[in-house]
């Protein structure tokens, strides 16, 4: 998949961004930014909720320090946003549901923040240093630039009396960095990026170039670090005392690790507590290592996977799945994603249970930065790349027949499990089979999590035309008949698994016609309700294709070998990307992902916030983005397709359609949940 035009993105942007998404907003950065964090509730507004949110700025012009940003932004309910709302944005636009109501001047760069569970307003930062540093949120003084106009002649005439009276020396102290709660200091080298807060007690794990995993224990801190000012309420109103406090205070006390990890051979690359435990942990480094660790049975690694994604790959990031202690996801360099039953590290790198590579919108850029469960569901989880997108999986779809655990890794695995009675407590809850209950949008089947098999439902429709309508449209504005040819030898390669729904909008595939007679792979194998899997996206397709005269595409037969549905990383016949891949988010198509992260509330599921930096040749800025799925994208399967046979002609013609019509309009944004609901679905009709 190349990268889109600004024309041929802007056709995306108008189509199909209403139809993939319920929710979308572009918050343009200044600077480049390197992380951001999802923040407690702060107001529910009716129509949409405002959440508390932590990002960061890299100063690189040196005008002031690299800062610390508190943010309120305002999220959208499902079915609210109209269309418009959701797809006129450009790249430097600044949204209105974004509200900066702290800045804190951080000494260096701010690689990662991540907050303390048990206090989510106090928050841990990594830098280009050694040390680590944690920030109370609601007593950190507020550092944002003065204001411009009247009132800054108001402040530097307030400034100017100062400074007669000798009261201000020269502003130095505008510009010195804030002072910290506390500073978490044992690395010898420095620690850039790879951090983690446990959930089940204030622990912080950190790794650094100098090959160590390193753990705090901030329990005797956290009554002093946790105090809140009276009458703080996190609206971002100024810390008494201002700007100076910062610099007047005395030094920032210091805490050093507690437990020192040694195993790593090269730099860590991440770190990740176990779900409940602040003793076992995962890392992974340059070395190629996956390394398990408990630190109730020594300082040694009580698991290792060498060479975990092939030799001499660096193993970049990973992942615990929250809702199941057994999984991990990891990723690598060259786009290689591994999932992992930690049961099973005996087996090495041969014993991952799916093996995925995807991440193809750059061919010489495909690191992958940043994996992440969902918080809820254990078969999905989403990945960052420099590629510039991010990637939503869905292992129900094609998980392979498990596999007997090597003697020696379940005589491990037991060891481990008896040492473990966070573990332990939490696999009783869930019931007999350690199982959970289905997250929202997800069915129970044979004793999973299985996300409802809809991903088809709008990228079917959508593969019908939107590759070659998106290319015309680029075309038409000045990009050409080379653009448009290019346009049209990719709309008539072989269709994409539909789930893959934002990379066929963005013109990658479009399903071929089918040889008459033929059936589509997995006809043959459905599932309890009888309802066809296999074949349901080359249903759509056609439907939709029947609408400008084409003829629908026929039912292809499955193979013997199509019915050994086994393989880690099941490969789409299609088109060669992974069944398990149901979405990929093109919207930071100017840097690379530098992280994201699913929206911790229950009542956003399929809500996520993203940022990358777009350094480049011409600019040094960053984007901040939150998304929100379509149901369209894993609502049942029927479901889906009716909804969209309500919008054909906007999905297949745009806005005006072949008669010049307005009425498509107004059905996109009823079907990507626009208008006021039942309103606006009352004025289509």
């Amino acid at each position: 998949m190349a990268l889109l035009s600004d024309d041929s993105f802007d056709a995306y942007k108008r189509r199909f961004v209403p139809i993939l998404y319920d929710w979308f907003m572009h918050y343009h950065l200044p600077y480049p930014t390197q992380t951001c964090r999802w923040g407690p509730l702060v107001e529910d507004l009716g129509y949409k909720s405002r959440y508390r949110a932590y990002l960061s700025e890299q100063v690189v012009d040196g005008e002031r320090p690299n800062t610390l940003l508190l943010a309120h932004i305002d999220v959208m309910k499902p079915h609210v946003a109209s269309c418009e709302a959701v797809s006129n944005w450009q790249d430097k636009s600044v949204s209105s549901h974004v509200t900066i109501v702290r800045t804190v001047y951080h000494p260096g760069e701010v690689n990662k923040v991540r907050e303390l569970p048990s206090a989510p307003h106090v928050v841990v930062t990594h830098t280009d240093s050694k040390h680590l540093y944690v920030w109370n949120m609601e007593r950190q003084p507020d550092r944002r630039p003065a204001a411009s106009g009247v009132a800054a002649a108001a402040a530097a005439a307030a400034s100017a009396g100062k400074s007669k009276r000798g009261g201000d020396k020269g502003g130095d102290a505008s510009s010195s960095p804030s002072v910290a709660d506390l500073v978490l200091t044992g690395h010898e080298d420095e620690a850039l990026f790879p951090l983690a807060c446990s959930s089940a007690a204030p622990c912080v794990a950190s790794g650094g170039n100098d090959q160590l995993v390193l753990l705090w224990d901030l329990a005797d801190s956290m009554t002093s670090l946790a105090a809140v000012p009276p009458g703080s309420s996190g609206s971002g109103k100024e810390a008494e005392g201002g700007a100076a406090a910062s610099t007047e205070k005395s030094k920032a006390p210091q805490l050093k690790a507690r437990t020192r990890l040694q195993g790593h051979t090269a730099t860590v690359g991440d770190v990740c507590f176990a779900p409940g435990s602040a003793a076992l942990l995962v890392s992974v480094a340059d070395d190629g290592r996956l390394l398990l660790w408990d630190t109730r049975s020594g300082l040694a690694p009580v698991g290792c996977v060498e060479e975990a994604h092939s030799a001499g790959v660096n193993v970049m990031c990973v992942d615990w799945c929250p809702v199941d202690e057994h999984l991990l996801v990891s990723g690598a360099e060259q786009g290689s994603i591994k999932v992992w039953d930690r049961r099973r590290v005996g087996a090495g790198a041969a014993g991952a249970l799916f093996s995925f590579d995807a991440h193809t919108n750059n061919a010489e850029e495909r690191d992958i930065i940043h994996v992440e469960w969902h918080p809820r569901n254990k078969d999905v989880f989403a990945s960052g790349s420099v590629d510039r997108t991010v990637a939503i999986w869905d292992l129900s779809r094609g998980r392979p027949t498990p596999a007997a655990a090597p003697a020696g890794a379940a005589a491990g695995a037991a060891a481990t499990a008896a040492a473990e009675p966070e573990a332990a407590a939490a696999g009783k809850d869930k019931g007999a089979g350690g199982e959970v209950a289905p997250a929202e949008g997800g069915k129970e089947k044979g004793g999973d999590v299985e996300m409802a098999d809809a991903g088809a439902s709008a990228g079917a429709a959508v593969e019908a035309g939107a590759a070659a309508e998106a290319a015309k449209e680029g075309a038409a504005a000045g990009e050409g008949e080379a653009a448009a040819e290019e346009g049209k030898a990719e709309a008539t390669g072989e269709g994409s698994d539909a789930t893959a729904a934002a990379a066929t909008a963005a013109g990658e595939a479009e399903p071929k016609p089918q040889a008459e007679g033929e059936k589509q792979p997995g006809q043959e194998g459905k599932d309890a309700d009888g309802a066809d899997k296999g074949g349901k996206k080359e249903e759509a397709a056609g439907a939709a294709g029947a609408a400008e005269g084409a003829e629908p595409p026929k039912k292809k037969k499955k193979t013997d070998k199509d019915k050994d549905k086994g393989g880690p990383g099941d490969k789409a016949e299609d088109d060669g990307l992974p069944t398990q891949l149901i979405f990929q988010h093109l919207g930071h198509r100017l840097g690379r992902v530098t992280d994201f992260q699913w929206h911790p509330d229950p009542a956003e599921p399929w809500t996520l916030i993203s940022v990358s930096d777009n350094t480049g040749d011409e600019a040094a800025d960053g984007t901040l983005q939150v998304w929100r799925i379509s149901d369209l994208i894993y609502r049942p399967y029927e479901e889906a397709v009716q909804e969209l046979e309500q919008h054909r002609q906007f999905i297949l013609h745009g806005n005006t359609g072949p008669s010049g019509g307005t009425d498509a309009g107004k059905g996109a944004s009823a079907a990507a949940g626009g208008g006021k609901g039942k309103e606006a679905k009352a004025e289509q009709a």
